[in-house]
C-alpha cells in the first residue's frame, strides 16, 4: 500500500489577530470559485460574448466536529467546549484572518458564517459548519 498523502500536511487551522491558533478536526471541506463573467447578448445571434472581470473570491465550507477523545497529531485535544467557543468567538473578530487547509495550505480569509450543531445523544461533543472566504 503506497504512503498516504494526507498526514504530510499541516493541521486544519484558523487564526484571527489578537486571538490564538484555533486547530480542528475536518470531516469535510468544499471549495467554490470561478470567474465573474459579464454576458453581452448580440443582436440577430445567439450566444452572448463574455467578458472575465476577474476571479471570484474563493470560498470555503468546511464541517468541522469538536471533541476531546481523538487521536489527531496538532490538534489540541480540549476541542469541546473551549476550542469551540474560541471559533465562534473568532467569528466576532471583523478582521482578515488566516485559514491554513492541509492540501491547499495557508489562505487570507474573513469568517463569513456558522452553524453549531449539538445533540444530547452524543455528549460532549459538537459539529460545526462555517464559511470562510477568500479576502
Amino acid at each position: 500500500m503506497p504512503d498516504e498523502i494526507f498526514p504530510r500536511y499541516p493541521p486544519p487551522s484558523w487564526q484571527v489577530p489578537g486571538r490564538a491558533l484555533i486547530t480542528f478536526l475536518i470531516e469535510d471541506i468544499q471549495e467554490s470559485g470561478g470567474n465573474r463573467l459579464v454576458a453581452h447578448e448580440r443582436p440577430y445571434r445567439n450566444g452572448a460574448k463574455h467578458d472575465d472581470t476577474g476571479s471570484r473570491a474563493k470560498r470555503w465550507t468546511i464541517s468541522a466536529i469538536f471533541i476531546n477523545d481523538h487521536t489527531e497529531e496538532g490538534v489540541a485535544q480540549n476541542q469541546y467546549p473551549d476550542v469551540l467557543n474560541e471559533l465562534i468567538d473568532s467569528f466576532d473578530v471583523h478582521e482578515t484572518g488566516t485559514l491554513t487547509i492541509p492540501t491547499r495550505g495557508a489562505v487570507r480569509c474573513r469568517a463569513e458564517s456558522y452553524d453549531r450543531a449539538e445533540t444530547s445523544a452524543e455528549r460532549d461533543s459538537a459539529t460545526v459548519r462555517f464559511v470562510l472566504i477568500e479576502d
